[in-house]
């Protein structure tokens, strides 16, 4: 499986990307990741904290860890259950 969209690289911070404010803040996550500071490569979770308006709600290698730490089959795994399962039966 591999994500063929035009700005998949971008999404996994293997690419530069450029940010587009959309209107509201961020939520804050469970973990209490939210840095706000300078963006020192122009990848969306490096960020430099401290003075600047650059905000980032995961860590730079957050794709890596997700897939090699499990998280990516897991949740693929859940993802074909659901799928197999009868309509209406994965809601309850």
């Amino acid at each position: 499986i591999k994500n063929t969209a035009e700005h998949a690289a971008i999404a996994m911070d293997m690419k530069q990307g450029v940010y587009k404010y959309p209107g509201f803040e961020p939520i804050k996550n469970k973990s209490g990741y939210l840095d706000r500071g300078t963006r020192v490569s122009g990848l969306r979770g490096d960020i430099e904290t401290g003075k600047g308006n650059n905000r980032s709600t995961a860590p730079l290698d957050w794709y890596p860890t997700f897939k090699s730490g499990g998280k990516l089959q897991r949740a693929l795994s859940r993802g074909v259950k659901l799928a197999k399962m009868p309509k209406g039966e994965g809601s309850k």
